[in-house]
């Protein structure tokens, strides 16, 4: 990003990504801004007198109209997201279920899946 002017807008309460970018020694964060904001109005306000060439919003990961302001100004999305321990578990079914087919197909003598 370098040559870029580039803002970090944290809407969360926790403002984590705000206190990432000011304790960082990384020499690739130095000159990136942070501004904390954590009201629907303060949001859209920053938002729309914001001169940065790239805004990244943090915000909290839950269904409000702060999430909205920052989704509504969007030009792109990215969501990080960490599984669950039932997701990962979950992704094990389907392998379960293809090796008894394939052990079905096989018993009836028939080509596995």
């Amino acid at each position: 990003m370098r040559g870029r002017n580039v803002t970090i807008l944290d809407t969360d309460f926790q403002k984590s990504s705000h206190d990432w970018v000011r304790e960082s020694s990384d020499e690739c964060l130095e000159n990136v801004k942070t501004y904390v904001a954590n009201e629907e109005n303060s949001i859209r306000q920053y938002i729309k007198q914001s001169r940065c060439d790239i805004l990244c919003v943090d915000s909290q990961g839950a269904v409000s109209r702060e999430l909205a302001a920052c989704l509504e100004a969007s030009d792109l999305i990215i969501t990080p997201c960490r599984p669950s321990r039932d997701d990962l578990v979950g992704l094990g079914f389907p392998q379960k279920i293809k090796k008894i087919w394939s052990l079905l197909a096989l018993q009836r003598g028939e080509p596995a899946p």
